[in-house]
């Protein structure tokens, strides 16, 4: 038995937010075949599960960097989080260096702003990253408000945020003030318990070092008795990173990040010209 695993955007989704035809027709087939497949990404359950749903894809899910394991029934079957005095600190620099930054919690998705002031702050990142692409995508998962924000839930205060219980799996944070955010950046990286990935300048994914998607996906592969031999890895940007230094068969989209590109056993076409498809019949 083998086992896809596939990093979603960049990857799995095409630039539109998709899952190309091409792509759903050859892993169906390789599913049926008794191998299996399972989602790797930096993203949190609310926003994956629709995916999955909209797709009809049967597969378990490890979230939020490989800080969350959660199987196809909804089951969370692993996290892995910050401790309190860890969290607290970095959420002290990141509001002391005016970061707008969503917190990942094993509660939910918490927010230091507006709920409303948070969406359309989201919305207009997007419209200015996509420029006239963003018609590809309005009506994807990612743009849909009560999909974006579900399960989300604002606070007013880091003691407040502590006070809920909630531990964190992943801080996605923004600045686009260039001083701040390199003087907030040279502090997050004196804390020695974190790991931070970065995909563009102005954006950083920030979890403890105790986990990472490699680590997740030796231990579930290991759980199905699949060898890391047999685990087939996906991606394109440095969330991905350890993964590719992990394992054997490693296959980077053409349109992956330099250092991805450079640790691939393989190069395929790009997510939005049947680059898994390609990959797919080519190596498997």
């Amino acid at each position: 038995m083998k086992l896809l695993a596939f990093d979603l955007d960049g990857t799995l989704l095409t630039s539109k937010q998709k899952i190309a035809d091409s792509s759903l027709e050859v892993i169906r087939a390789f599913l049926k075949q008794g191998n299996r497949m399972c989602i790797v990404t930096g993203r949190n359950y609310d926003l994956v599960k629709p995916i999955v749903d909209l797709y009809q894809l049967d597969c378990d899910l490890l979230l939020n960097n490989g800080h969350q394991l959660i199987t196809k029934d909804g089951t969370i079957q692993k996290e892995s989080s910050m401790s309190d005095q860890t969290a607290r600190s970095i959420l002290e620099i990141l509001v002391a260096y005016d970061f707008l930054f969503t917190v990942h919690t094993t509660k939910g998705k918490y927010i230091f702003e507006d709920i409303d002031t948070f969406f359309d702050n989201h919305m207009k990142i997007v419209k200015q990253n996509r420029g006239d692409d963003f018609d590809d995508v309005k009506d994807s998962p990612l743009m849909k408000k009560d999909i974006f924000l579900a399960n989300t839930h604002e606070v007013t205060s880091i003691d407040e945020f502590i006070d809920t219980g909630a531990k964190i799996l992943k801080i996605d944070a923004r600045n686009f003030d260039a001083e701040k955010r390199v003087e907030g950046r040279l502090r997050i990286d004196n804390l020695p318990e974190l790991a931070v990935h970065s995909s563009y300048e102005a954006f950083m994914e920030i979890t403890s070092k105790d986990a990472n998607k490699a680590t997740l996906l030796l231990e579930y592969a290991n759980s199905l008795q699949i060898s890391k031999d047999d685990v087939y890895v996906f991606g394109d940007s440095m969330n991905d990173y350890e993964m590719f230094e992990t394992f054997t068969n490693t296959i980077a989209m053409a349109n992956a990040d330099k250092p991805i590109l450079e640790l691939a056993k393989y190069i395929t076409d790009t997510n939005d010209n049947d680059g898994i498809y390609k990959a797919m019949k080519t190596i498997l």
